[in-house]
């Protein structure tokens, strides 16, 4: 189960400046040089029962959706074809 629903998805070409696993959150890259806040919950595949994470290499290509809030701008979204999906166990 995904926090988000991905059916619509269209993203933009960013890529994973850093993902910290054990506090889910991390900052993307856009193409533009700006960065971006991302949360674990952003990100396709996650769940309560089910941990994601990245490789451990620096800018690894993803694609974004974008939220525009009245705090800051952050990944509302965010698909990756590296991301390591694991089952956590109860």
């Amino acid at each position: 189960m995904s926090y988000g629903d991905f059916t619509e998805f269209k993203g933009q070409p960013a890529t994973i400046r850093w993902f910290d696993n054990l506090s889910g959150e991390g900052m993307v890259r856009l193409a533009d040089d700006s960065c971006l806040y991302l949360h674990y919950s952003a990100i396709e595949g996650a769940g309560r029962d089910v941990w994601v994470s990245f490789p451990h290499d620096k800018d690894i290509p993803c694609e974004v959706e974008i939220i525009d809030d009245d705090t800051f701008r952050q990944v509302l979204r965010l698909r990756c074809a590296h991301t390591i999906i694991e089952k956590r166990e109860k």
